[in-house]
């Protein structure tokens, strides 16, 4: 018996100084200029095993690219510019020889950049429309080509037709179409290849609903659909990623929420699920991005004016954990040691602060539940539901548009500054966010009670105790300060592990508590 009481203090001991670890290495961080605003649309993983992003800043009104290590480190910042013309890149990928590819808008066309790992440009096109075009995504194709997706817009009846343009791995056009209904309402947001090198694009028809196109290898239409629900809600899709056996789209059913779309190969639906979130992208002009991880489960983000979400789906659509991010999320990436990556935006509005004020870029990095904590906070036992949908067959007219062409642009240096924490608040309350320190709880691992500490006890005011399960559920909530002086019980809490949140009026106090038999 005390054998087995040594190995699992032992392992419990073993558990908790890998956790210390890996909350070390956990943090929150902030990019901005000096005088103008920068933000972010996409965020890539480099061969390096570092990330870039893509986006824009108000500098020289210059598209902006960053490369930053998984610390969060600052490697480089560039601007890609053409005299005082504006640039807004939307997407990244990388590419399959060790570069990254940013695409994005230049006076209403196309601006496709191929950048090596310090920066370089490579090559530059700019893909011409009449009388405009903006792009929305960009993936490589299994002959290490391109294909990208977006919407070409008409003046002035306010008319949308779907394009997707297809490239060679030099970025010369391959070719280049638009697909569109009988109302002229549509956009592309999306497109990805299917393991039969045919290709899915999905984004909004008709204004009202979501579509799901499958294209041969040359841009024919093999077939279209859209969703249909029973409130004949409007939708809108985000996101599509592919695995071997399904596709995930990812889209937004206004009054239902956020919802994740899982379809076999042939856009035949297996399940669809609403998680019951606001989205609202007026604050950032970003769309919310998935991403599968290692486990076959799906990460996701979304955004509000208030913030952000990041949240875990299993391979059936059932939520596995949400959190809340104190940043417009706009991309996530999971990490080799399991935990998670999320960039996005600021400021918030909610809260005035007297430091930055211009817009910024947020990152974020999060152990395997989402958790950090300085700029996440656990949702109250999230919820995914049923989504009733059917998907109608639909056709469209294609027509050839757009041509390719060489383009000169400018890259130089764009010094940024850092600091730890999170984005900056707006609003009509001036209160700084409360620091954060660490949380002294004994003993550690616990058995039947435990005692929690923290600095500077009697110059604060006791507000809240939470305690969190391995999951980001509230498992305990207490205003009472009398659990100081008392301690607190472990009746109702299962052997394990357990995140421990202290507020004062002026700080978090954050810790870590195990729970043995």
């Amino acid at each position: 018996m005390k054998t087995k009481q040594h190995q699992l203090f032992i392992y419990l001991l073993f558990m908790l100084l890998t956790l210390q670890s890996s909350a070390q290495d956990l943090f929150s961080k902030v990019f901005y200029h000096e005088t103008e605003g920068i933000q972010t649309a996409a965020m890539s993983k480099t061969f390096d095993n570092n990330y870039i992003l893509a986006g824009w800043t108000e500098l020289n009104n210059a598209g902006l690219t960053i490369k930053f290590s998984e610390t969060g480190e600052l490697i480089w910042s560039k601007q890609i510019l053409q005299n005082d013309i504006t640039i807004m890149f939307s997407d990244i990928i990388a590419t399959h020889d060790s570069c990254s590819l940013l695409c994005g808008n230049v006076m209403g066309d196309i601006l496709l950049v191929k950048i090596n790992a310090e920066g370089e440009i490579i090559w530059c096109k700019m893909t011409t429309y009449d009388p405009y075009a903006t792009v929305k995504s960009i993936s490589e194709t299994n002959d290490h080509g391109f294909i990208m997706t977006g919407y070409t817009g008409s003046y002035p009846d306010n008319l949308y037709t779907i394009f997707v343009a297809r490239f060679d791995s030099d970025g010369n056009q391959l070719w280049n179409n638009q697909y569109y209904s009988t109302q002229l309402k549509d956009k592309g947001t999306a497109v990805k290849q299917l393991p039969d090198n045919t290709f899915i694009v999905t984004g909004q028809i008709d204004s009202h609903n979501m579509f799901l196109m499958n294209l041969n290898e040359d841009g024919t239409v093999n077939w279209g659909k859209k969703l249909n629900n029973p409130e004949n809600l409007f939708t809108d899709a985000f996101d599509v990623i592919v695995t071997e056996d399904n596709i995930y789209f990812y889209f937004i059913a206004y009054y239902a929420g956020n919802a994740l779309l899982k379809t076999d190969l042939s856009g035949n639906i297996l399940w669809s699920k609403s998680y019951q979130l606001s989205f609202d992208n007026m604050a950032s002009e970003t769309r919310p991005r998935i991403i599968q991880t290692n486990d076959g489960s799906i990460l996701l983000v979304n955004s509000n004016f208030f913030g952000g979400k990041l949240f875990k789906v299993d391979s059936s659509g059932e939520l596995a954990w949400m959190q809340s991010l104190e940043l417009l999320a706009s991309d996530v990436f999971p990490s080799i040691s399991g935990s998670n990556l999320v960039v996005g935006n600021g400021p918030l509005w909610g809260v005035k602060r007297d430091d930055i004020r211009q817009p910024q870029i947020g990152i974020i990095k999060t152990d395997s539940i989402g958790y950090e904590a300085m700029c996440t906070q656990s949702d109250f036992n999230p919820e995914s539901f049923d989504y009733p949908s059917t998907l109608e067959d639909i056709s469209f007219t294609v027509n050839s548009t757009g041509t390719t062409s060489e383009y000169i642009v400018e890259v130089i240096d764009i010094n940024l500054l850092e600091q730890e924490g999170c984005v900056t608040f707006i609003g009509a309350v001036d209160e700084n966010k409360p620091d954060i320190s660490p949380l002294l709880i004994s003993p550690n691992p616990a058995k039947n009670t435990f005692r929690i500490e923290y600095d500077g006890m009697k110059n604060q005011l006791f507000q809240q105790v939470e305690i969190k399960d391995a999951l980001g559920r509230t498992v305990y909530s207490t205003t009472d300060p009398a659990c100081l002086e008392n301690g607190m019980s472990t009746e109702g809490l299962k052997p394990g592990i357990y995140h421990v949140r202290l507020t004062t009026n002026k700080a978090y106090f954050v810790g870590r508590l195990i729970i043995s038999d």
